[in-house]
């Protein structure tokens, strides 16, 4: 029984350790990964700043009326997720994105244009995000397994290791 338990506590002092060194490494990964997604969010915050003051300009120009009548647009705009790759592929068709020129105010045109750039970028970064957040969940759920082990599973073992060792102790004691 003594040398099952000393081995239970051998694989699980192993098993915590190749735990902490996998959290480890996907801290590492996600440090890696979240600087330039912050610079992304970084981009598109600025891309959203110039789209809504090309939207200002717009609304002075054509009047409220005119630019939501332009808004609701006569196409589909399909946005797709790839989901057979391991991080979704946005994609969107040249149809969704066609604009014919001199078809609208030219301050309404600036403003479609920054728009699709603030979209542009913003499908781009989607990819990166959702890998961060997968890389998140990797993380909680290594620290979870990790905290079992070292709060609940190495206490139990060693409450049994030291059960077995004062009946091992009180037992050779009665046979001196």
């Amino acid at each position: 029984m003594a040398g099952g338990l000393s081995r239970w506590r051998d694989q699980v002092a192993k098993g915590s350790a190749l735990l902490e060194k996998r959290r480890d490494a996907l801290v590492a990964e996600l440090f890696a990964r979240v600087r330039p997604s912050i610079d992304a969010r970084r981009l598109a915050e600025q891309q959203a700043a110039r789209a809504y003051r090309a939207l200002l300009e717009a609304l002075a120009a054509a009047g409220r009326t005119d630019l939501a009548a332009l808004g609701w647009p006569h196409r589909e705009l399909p946005a797709d997720a790839m989901s057979d790759q391991p991080t979704p592929v946005l994609v969107r068709s040249a149809a969704a994105r066609a604009m014919v020129p001199g078809q609208y105010e030219a301050a309404a045109e600036a403003a479609a244009q920054a728009f699709e750039r603030l979209l542009e970028i913003t499908l781009a970064a989607a990819p990166e995000e959702f890998a961060i957040r997968r890389l998140g969940r990797a993380i909680a759920r290594t620290v979870r397994q990790v905290n079992v082990l070292e709060q609940r599973v190495s206490p139990q073992l060693n409450r049994a290791w030291c059960t077995c060792g004062a009946r091992w102790t009180n037992a050779s004691e009665r046979n001196w």
